[in-house]
């Protein structure tokens, strides 16, 4: 009965795969899955305060639209990589408010489905189950994902990335259910939309595009012109996209209409687009995947931008493409490897500059590093092919062939060793780890020692393991046997989850406990809490600045407006980027509170001329009439300070700006006892209004327009894809 349980399919993949994919990807993560040590820099910095106040709107009833707190007021739903209208973000957040923990749990379900993803691709392939654990696991473990883990949406992108092209190669080449296909491929696009990195969905497009050209040439090459398949073909397509647009309309709006403030919509210069490359050097991290967290004078790249590790079977069999004649799907996935490795490259070639300037989109984003995502899947597609050939070849005892590509490598490394070997004082650092004293050190001692690995100390410890693991698999390859085959399987698998363990206390984890930051965060006050009116921004400032930034900015927990100069958002406002620029501008208003009557206005021209004043200033474009509002009394109360609606009570004796410290959206409105009045954008990125005298209720409410009948289109839509799906595989199943 047991046995049959786990044989069963669920989604194309046995419970058996689905448990072992799933222990392997707990144990290989330990340090994260154990809650020891937790997720670092972006992770605590960015992408956790982010969900922390996308699962508090959640919880409360409201969609995430509006940060009073980010970045001095921020519309969380038009941030690209926020995760405001991601599915798994929802879910978590329906679970409970988001900590560290939290954030955790969700990268370690990214890496599960990544393998998942992983594992059905090959099916499609026709790769058998060991292939396919393999190949899986070597993806759960590669160097990308090693590398970047504490960046959530590229570890979301590696998840979905694999869906997207099992989809649309069913739906090139599968002429039944192709209208199924066309649905899970335009889901699998809206998660790596709204889970993933923009620039990845920019360039899957691309792959798919021409991977659509490449099908069409191919069967009028076999069979000449078919009108009725070009034609199926393009009506499949258009359906995708549109089944894609209708499921993503409130975020791709929520993005177009952020896109004006945001500081790079413009684009970025061809400097910042090869920014952060996969340097030719850091080739060597195919073999030795630790020596690349090393400093080495040829690795100036970012630390996030340096392994391209796929397992060391997985490497070796890729020799295997030498051997036989290639099919066409391989030569695509041949030549599409090349091409991105060459663009990850930077400007080491011509190809990230010509991209560039010549594709629509391609100067939207830096870090041609990243693309090397894409090189990994297509470098273990193409091993996969060849891991069969040499299970084929162990059943027949012929693998001869295999036997001396492990020598050869066994050679390269052993080489590798001995020109490292010198420069090297890893020997003496092991050796002194029996001298420590006392016994209770050691813990500390080793943490001391990795810190303090060279690259050559890198080298020589990875390869002596290499050497190791070659020496295994030749024994067990050159008298084969139905057990050896096991363990060579066993093999494949440990190798790059042993050898992530050494790299991943430097790209994945920091020394701080997961406990800490969320009792931290636990500390958080409840709700929405209105600001203090006789508080300014700089003693706010003041604050924030004493705090020791262990997790973070603070402010951000602790919920009070304040200037962080940092820019930890890479959807960064644009007018917020010049007001910290501005220091005379910013270093005068930042003396108010979060809101206040002006008494005087200066135009932005004026400003330098400016020196301390007793009234309240609020600048101005140049241009604007210049009014004197006067200093007579006035009177602020805050009723609200909540992310759907602000709500003030104001009473003044004379005519006067209200100036409100959150950034200048037009998605805001202000009703002033309950009329119509206009915002303006003042002292460069907030708002403000005039008023009139007297007693006054003011309600700022946050309405962009669209949202909510995208929602509903959203939902809807989504909601049909859902039913179909689950129809046809009713229909199947009878």
């Amino acid at each position: 009965m047991v046995n049959k349980i786990l044989h069963k399919n669920i989604s194309g993949v046995p419970v058996h795969a689905w448990l072992l994919l799933a222990v392997i990807c707990i144990i290989g993560y330990w340090p994260v899955s154990s809650n020891l040590f937790s997720l670092k820099n972006d992770a605590y910095i960015y992408f956790l305060p982010c969900r922390h106040f996308i699962s508090e709107s959640i919880r409360s009833g409201h969609l995430p639209l509006w940060d009073p707190y980010f970045y001095m007021g921020f519309p969380m739903h038009g941030d690209m990589q926020s995760g405001a209208w991601n599915p798994v973000v929802w879910i978590f957040s329906l679970l409970g408010k988001y900590n560290m923990t939290m954030l955790q749990y969700e990268t370690l379900l990214y890496i599960f489905i990544s393998g998942i993803g992983m594992y059905k691709l090959l099916g499609s392939f026709s790769a058998s189950h060991y292939t396919k654990l393999i190949i899986a696991s070597s993806y759960m473990f590669c160097g990308f994902i090693i590398d970047t883990g504490q960046i959530t949406v590229w570890t979301g992108s590696a998840a979905f990335i694999p869906f997207v092209f099992l989809y649309y190669y069913r739906l090139l080449n599968i002429k039944n259910d192709i209208y199924k296909n066309v649905l899970k491929t335009s889901l699998a696009l809206f998660m790596l939309l709204t889970a993933g990195y923009p620039s990845f969905l920019i360039m899957c497009c691309y792959i798919l595009f021409f991977s659509m050209l490449c099908r069409i040439i191919a069967k009028t090459r076999q069979n000449g012109f078919n009108k009725k398949f070009v034609a199926d073909l393009i009506k499949a397509n258009t359906l995708l996209c549109v089944v894609f647009l209708l499921i993503s309309l409130p975020a791709l709006l929520s993005y177009i209409d952020y896109f004006p403030y945001y500081q790079r919509s413009s684009g970025t210069s061809l400097a910042e687009a090869q920014e952060n490359p996969f340097n030719l050097f850091a080739l060597i991290s195919y073999l030795f995947p630790l020596s690349v967290t090393r400093d080495h004078a040829l690795l100036s790249t970012d630390p996030t931008a340096r392994s391209g590790y796929i397992g060391l079977l997985t490497l070796i069999i890729l020799a295997g493409i030498f051997r036989k004649k290639m099919s066409g799907l391989q030569k695509f996935i041949l030549i599409s490897t090349l091409f991105i490795f060459l663009f990850s490259l930077g400007d080491a070639t011509p190809v990230r500059r010509l991209c560039y300037n010549y594709i629509p989109l391609m100067n939207l984003f830096r870090h041609p590093a990243t693309m090397r995502i894409f090189t990994t899947i297509g470098l273990l597609l193409l091993s996969s092919f060849y891991l069969d050939d040499l299970f084929i070849a162990l059943k027949n005892r012929a693998a001869k062939f295999y036997v001396r590509l492990c020598i050869a490598f066994t050679a390269i490394i052993s080489m590798l060793l001995m020109f490292y070997l010198r420069s090297s004082s890893l020997t003496g650092k092991i050796s002194s780890i029996g001298n420590s004293s006392p016994a209770g050190n050691i813990r500390s001692f080793l943490k001391d020692m990795y810190a303090d690995f060279s690259f050559a100390d890198a080298i020589i410890l990875e390869g002596f393991l290499q050497i190791l693991f070659l020496i295994i698999l030749i024994m067990l390859m050159r008298k084969p046997s139905s057990k050896k085959t096991t363990w060579i399987i066993v093999t494949g698998i440990l190798n790059p989850l042993l050898l992530a363990q050494f790299s991943i206390p430097n790209t994945f984890v920091t020394k701080q406990s997961p406990a800490r930051i969320n009792q931290f965060i636990s500390k958080s006050p409840a709700g929405y809490p209105i600001p203090g009116i006789n508080t300014s921004i700089e003693e706010n400032n003041i604050e924030e600045r004493a705090t020791n930034r262990e997790y973070g900015c603070a402010s951000f927990y602790t919920k009070k407006i304040v200037q962080v100069k940092e820019e930890l958002n890479p959807s960064f406002t644009k007018s917020l980027k010049s007001f910290d620029s501005a220091v005379i501008i910013s270093s005068i208003v930042l003396q108010y509170p979060v809101c206040y009557f002006a008494d005087t206005l200066v135009h932005y021209s004026d400003s330098a001329k400016m020196t301390s004043s007793k009234n309240k200033i609020l600048f101005i474009e140049d241009g604007l009439t210049l009014t004197e509002p006067g200093n007579d009394s006035s009177f602020i109360s805050i009723k609200q300070f909540a992310p759907w609606g602000l709500i003030f009570e104001t009473n003044t004796t004379t005519s006067k700006p209200f100036v409100l410290f959150q950034n200048y959206n037009k998605n805001w409105k202000l009703l002033v006892d309950g009329k119509d009045t206009e915002i303006r954008k003042g002292n460069l990125s907030f708002m403000y209004s005039f008023i009139e005298k007297g007693k006054h209720k003011l309600q700022f409410y946050y309405k962009p327009g669209y949202i909510n009948y995208t929602v509903i289109i959203s939902l809807v839509t989504f909601l049909t894809v859902l039913l179909f799906l689950m129809m046809k595989r009713k229909s199947k199943i009878e």
